[in-house]
């Protein structure tokens, strides 16, 4: 078994920022090409949805004509949501594990993208598929344990649910450890240019730690990010209007924050967003190379 190092698989994301500011740089674009514009073309008619709710309720004309209008731009935010998935992702794991093969930026469609998108989707449609199933037992055992609580009292209604909660983590860390051990097929359906979903139940075994680890560095460090470019936009929309005038008047706040706002914010999130897909990219893609001997071929 080969060793496994998560400070470097960390370190590979940012290094292919630094080694590639470039194709980094594209990427962030067409992030915001393909997934920012989108969301943001949905923004007047979701503030005006916001406002109508605000002022005649759930089912009052204007709610109902501004959700058609939110309507309208859904499929155009899923197919980009879908283009950005095919585009980024693949270029990053290309830059990491075939760095000669540059293309445009490591921007390329051809057998590794489909491969790779078609794992990714059977693991989405196979996470929500294993929720559904484990939400059966669950609900099954929270129902007993809610009916002998209301015939014990307060206090049964309490350890009713306190289980109810500890069932609930078993069941998504299970599933959460089952995704770590399948985390690796989408870079290695791109590595082989085949379908692999189960080989990486295998090549993961005895990792699973590390791949968990990783995996919260990565969620910390996005949080934090997150966390600080959502305070810098609070406090300048709180610069222009009070932070309450959202719920009133969301569609006249947004106007006095401006184009300028709107496209500082879409530049920023692009930027996150293609530094996300880099770093966790990148790490995925490393830990791959360091755990297989022949990363193109280990199971051919």
């Amino acid at each position: 078994m080969n060793r496994l190092s998560g400070r470097q698989a960390l370190a590979a994301g940012f290094g292919l920022i630094v080694r590639e500011p470039g194709a980094f740089l594209v990427w962030c674009v067409v992030c915001f090409v393909l997934g920012i514009v989108p969301s943001m073309l949905s923004i007047g008619p979701t503030l005006a949805m916001m406002g109508a709710l605000a002022d005649g309720g759930a089912n009052s004309p204007d709610v109902l004509a501004a959700q058609a209008q939110v309507m309208r731009y859904q499929p155009l935010s899923y197919l980009g949501s879908l283009a950005v998935m095919v585009l980024v992702p693949p270029a990053i794991f290309r830059a990491v594990l075939f760095p000669e093969d540059r293309g445009v930026m490591y921007l390329k469609l051809g057998a590794r993208e489909f491969w790779m998108t078609l794992i990714v989707i059977v693991l989405f449609v196979g996470y929500f598929l294993g929720i559904l199933v484990g939400m059966i037992p669950f609900l099954i055992l929270t129902a007993i344990i809610g009916f002998a609580a209301g015939a014990g009292g307060a206090g049964s209604a309490a350890i009713g649910g306190l289980v109810g909660v500890l069932l609930m983590m078993v069941l998504f860390g299970a599933l959460f450890w089952v995704v770590l051990r399948l985390s690796m097929a989408p870079v290695m359906a791109f590595a082989q240019s085949t379908f692999r979903l189960t080989e990486s139940w295998s090549l993961t075994r005895g990792h699973a730690w590390k791949l968990f680890l990783v995996s919260v560095a990565l969620f910390a460090l996005m949080l934090v990010a997150e966390v600080l470019i959502f305070g810098v936009f609070a406090a300048w929309a709180g610069a222009v209007a009070p932070l309450s005038s959202f719920g009133s008047d969301p569609q006249g706040t947004l106007t006095r924050l401006g184009a300028p706002f709107l496209a500082a914010g879409g530049i920023a999130f692009s930027l996150l967003a293609g530094a996300i897909y880099t770093v966790a990219g990148g790490a995925w893609a490393d830990m791959y190379r360091q755990i297989s001997e022949k990363p193109a071929d280990v199971f051919a």
